[in-house]
């Protein structure tokens, strides 16, 4: 399948989802990634939109640690994000693509270097640890900017893990990919 067929229809199945399946799945996914973050003080992740696996559960659960959370800010017109530490999710606001971001005046901006995880969305994942996402490519050219020690987390459906996303030559490679079934640890070779 060609990537725009795979982003089509994986966007399309998870728009399907009933709201009961995307809490259940979200609950699940949580008790993977614990397993990885246990010890990560900054952690960056998405807000859920159009149907993508509930990160807020993370972000609660990180509070409840102690950890800080780190949301992405999008800038459409060079194709940007840019990590901003958060005190919570109460002061967001739909900004580029109607995703939540948080209000001006209510984040700080960090390094991302500073960064211990950052969890990624897509529409699909494979096993040797690539993504499709939407097509824009904002982290294609985020991640290489955080440091070599940060765990990169591909974050999703199972049935969003296929065998091969065909990955195109500016592609970033994940670490780990965390499913509502499983954590895999993408092969280093």
């Amino acid at each position: 399948m060609e990537k725009q067929e795979i982003r089509q229809t994986m966007l399309a199945k998870r728009l399907e989802l009933t709201e009961a399946e995307r809490v259940q799945a979200g609950q699940l996914a949580l008790r993977q990634m614990q397993k990885l973050l246990r010890g990560c003080e900054r952690v960056m992740l998405y807000m859920p939109f159009r149907g993508e696996l509930d990160t807020l559960v993370i972000a609660r659960w990180l509070q409840e640690q102690g950890g800080e959370i780190v949301l992405p800010l999008t800038d459409k017109k060079n194709r940007k994000l840019t990590p901003a530490l958060v005190s919570g999710l109460a002061a967001l606001q739909p900004a580029a693509y109607g995703i939540l971001e948080p209000t001006p005046g209510s984040y700080q901006v960090v390094e991302p270097a500073s960064l211990q995880a950052v969890i990624v969305p897509g529409a699909a994942f494979d096993r040797a640890g690539y993504r499709t996402g939407y097509g824009g490519g904002y982290y294609d050219r985020f991640l290489p900017c955080v440091s070599a020690t940060c765990l990169t987390i591909g974050y999703g459906y199972e049935w969003q893990f296929i065998e091969s996303v065909a990955p195109d030559p500016w592609d970033y490679k994940l670490k780990y990919i965390v499913t509502d079934q499983r954590c895999w640890t993408v092969p280093s070779v």
